[in-house]
């Protein structure tokens, strides 16, 4: 969904690339090794992209349910009996207004650098219950996070990719592994780009794409 957002948001997929070009530009003889993880996240503009279309999108579409323990307890000022259960709805919490802003339908990456220290604070807090939290927390967090702040920059595939508009194989290893610093993205399918099912949490298919190489 992240590259969904950028392909149909070109202002937002020239800032990640010109930061990804920037990146490179500054590693000099260095410029074709491995992105570490620490330098991937330097890359504010891209993980403001991943930021905001993890907000829109969220992986969980179920509301993860918890139980109030023995005792009951109180939540914003309404008192639930022991074994209420009680659900977030991410996707909800992703376009609050009161949270997010009058935009808060809008993908724009924008606002997790333009948002103050206190107000990015909540925001990182809102996002990061995609993950849930406290004993309940994604074991799979930390290493899901590092896979999408390398993703836009390292891209690893098979020996050969089978190109859908017309049944031949590219060897995108050749000169290079960059995705946003080698090629230019654009979806194959915009009527439909892509499918999506619901079974607790979002799966997609068909997401259909087209690779040109960037002339540099």
């Amino acid at each position: 969904m992240t590259l969904l957002a950028l392909l149909t948001h070109p202002d937002a997929y020239r800032k990640a690339q010109a930061e990804v070009d920037a990146y490179y530009a500054s590693r000099g003889s260095d410029g074709d090794s491995v992105i570490g993880y620490s330098d991937a996240k330097s890359l504010v503009y891209v993980q403001a992209a991943i930021r905001e279309a993890t907000r829109l999108w969220p992986p969980p579409a179920g509301l993860f349910s918890k139980q109030v323990p023995e005792g009951g307890d109180t939540l914003h000022g309404f008192r639930l009996p022991a074994g209420t259960e009680v659900g977030q709805s991410n996707y909800g919490i992703g376009r609050l207004p009161s949270l997010w802003g009058p935009d808060a339908a809008v993908f724009r990456p924008e606002r997790w650098l333009e948002a103050g220290p206190d107000q990015l604070r909540e925001m990182q807090t809102a996002n990061d219950l995609i993950f849930s939290s406290g004993k309940y927390l994604c074991l799979g967090k930390p290493i899901a996070q590092m896979e999408m702040g390398k993703l836009f920059v390292e891209v690893r595939p098979g020996p050969k990719l089978i190109l859908p508009w017309n049944g031949k194989r590219a060897d995108l290893r050749r000169g290079g592994r960059k995705l946003l610093r080698r090629y230019n993205i654009a979806i194959a399918n915009p009527p439909q780009p892509l499918k999506m099912r619901d079974p607790v949490t979002w799966l997609t298919t068909d997401f259909w794409i087209r690779f040109t190489r960037r002339e540099k």
